[in-house]
């Protein structure tokens, strides 16, 4: 992780703030959970990861999924 950059922008990567997490140092808590995303993608296979954003996909409402990748 590059300290100059915000601990919302890793890489090309989002990270969203965590507000509302209920914990003291939401910033923590968010990059903990952004690990271990990280984590879970590397540990995944290429086809696994698009098996899964597939199926992700498919559960969510078309507008929504383009809104956000509008955004």
């Amino acid at each position: 992780m590059d300290k100059d950059q915000p601990p919302s922008r890793l890489g090309r990567f989002s990270v969203m703030v965590g507000q509302g997490l209920g914990v003291s140092d939401s910033t923590v808590e968010t990059l903990k959970i952004h690990q271990e995303n990280q984590a879970k993608l590397h540990a995944m296979s290429k086809g696994e990861i698009l098996e899964e954003q597939k199926r992700l996909l498919g559960q969510l409402d078309p507008r929504l999924v383009d809104f956000v990748r509008d955004s």
